[in-house]
């Protein structure tokens, strides 16, 4: 009987072993590709293998491979949380807000220490000592080590600028402005219509007007534009009553009138004080101060200038410019990127190339990817044409995390189309059983 018994442990063991070797070698080219260490971090740690979801925060990588969890890791490969999560937010100020499940927010720090208890319904990180956390309309402004600042009721609290809160009361139907230190700065009899603000100035509407207070709730500038945008780089962009486009101080005086042939898209005035315009064709250019043009009204798109050069393309070629409208190099890819840290993206015949600003490959290789665009921190975001996301070292070239390879043999399957046209470089949804007219 024993005899029997012993068998019978053996002849169990050996089907679970056999069983377990037949799940692991299914994909035999996923088994392949980790035991050859190319699904792997770079210090050959399994950290995921198609990843849907990937983004980049300061040295944090957020992560997801199945949409329904989330993962947080440094650039060396560390997991900073202990369990996967329902939601993550991108770092700021050294903290990530996340989820362990609905209504289950909290924040922790890059270490995966817990800085705020995960019990609201959302948790906002204003600065690096600073956080606004939310229970079912019950607010509360918490320090660094999860102190009570400021708690109000019935209220919604929202972030209007740095260092300034605003919070509007539902019972009274007033507002008032409060610092991150729960100060009340002004109270307001009635609830203006705040729309944010930006380098210490406030836009806000009066009957179908706009104007601009301080961080003080002092109105600077009377509400009698019919259109307006925040301030940047000193300056904000309005439009008069009679249709006249312009820049205006934060005196509300007037900086520069942008020409009516030129009024069709007007961007932000950036540091060198240009402005790219669009004219009544659809054609864009760029503008000093002055109203002088300085990039003729040629292209059809010009993106903001960075570090000197501005992405534009003309006839469905893309090429870059200089602050002095000259073409930088062979305006003749079939996609730029901007430049960010001296390198930036670049594609023609469906291949990808990381240039310098001579518009020299920094690596002498192509990538075969259905797409690139910059991340922070020296890395590259790349995906194939199913949408699997990567990051891709831009010093060494190298994918350090996510696999983008597909099982071209589902392309064989009869049972699936790809609904519409392919075209470009990226993924159509799949449909059962045929095309989804």
């Amino acid at each position: 009987m024993k005899k029997i018994f012993r068998n019978l442990i053996i002849i169990i063991a050996i089907i679970i072993i056999i069983a377990a070797l037949c799940f692991i070698l299914k994909d035999k080219k996923v088994v392949s590709k980790i035991l050859n260490n190319e699904i792997s971090d770079i210090h050959g740690t399994i950290v995921d293998q198609r990843m849907d979801y990937l983004t980049v925060s300061e040295g944090i990588i957020s992560v997801s491979s199945n949409e329904d969890y989330y993962d947080y890791y440094t650039l060396d490969g560390k997991k900073i949380n202990e369990e996967p999560l329902y939601d993550v937010y991108d770092f700021s100020h050294g903290y990530g807000t996340c989820a362990k499940g609905l209504h289950q927010y909290g924040v922790i720090d890059k270490e995966g220490n817990t800085v705020i208890d995960f019990v609201y319904d959302y948790v906002d990180v204003l600065s690096e000592n600073r956080f606004l956390a939310e229970k079912e309309e019950n607010y509360k402004l918490l320090d660094e080590k999860g102190n009570v600042i400021l708690e109000e009721n019935n209220v919604f609290i929202s972030k209007i600028d740095d260092n300034l809160l605003l919070d509007e009361n539902y019972d009274d139907k007033t507002c008032k402005f409060i610092d991150y230190d729960g100060n009340v700065i002004n109270t307001f009899a009635s609830i203006p219509s705040i729309y944010y603000g930006s380098e210490g100035m406030i836009l806000f509407g009066e009957k179908d007007l706009w104007g601009f207070m301080d961080v003080t709730g002092k109105v600077v500038i009377e509400p009698k534009y019919t259109n307006a945008s925040s301030f940047v780089n000193g300056y904000a962009l309005v439009e008069e009553q009679d249709s006249t486009i312009k820049f205006i101080d934060k005196e509300g005086k007037d900086f520069c009138v942008i020409p009516e042939e030129y009024s069709y898209y007007v961007s932000n005035v950036n540091e060198n004080g240009l402005i790219i315009c669009e004219n009544k064709d659809g054609k864009q250019g760029v503008i000093n101060t002055e109203g002088n043009v300085v990039v003729n009204f040629e292209y059809d798109h010009i993106e903001d200038f960075a570090e000197g050069l501005a992405v534009v393309s003309k006839d469905d070629k893309y090429g870059y410019i200089d602050s002095n409208g000259n073409i930088a190099f062979e305006l003749g890819y079939d996609m730029c990127e901007p430049f960010e840290n001296g390198v930036a993206c670049v594609n023609k015949d469906d291949a990808w190339t990381l240039i310098d600003k001579n518009g020299r490959s920094v690596d002498n290789k192509k990538y075969m990817y259905g797409d690139m665009t910059q991340a922070e921190s020296g890395y590259v975001f790349v995906t194939n044409d199913y949408n699997y996301v990567g990051l891709l070292n831009i010093s060494t070239g190298k994918l350090e995390y996510g696999d983008l390879s597909f099982d071209e043999e589902l392309n064989d399957d009869p049972n699936y189309y790809y609904y519409g046209e392919k075209s470009g470089h990226y993924r159509y949804d799949f449909y059962e059983n045929g095309v989804e007219e």
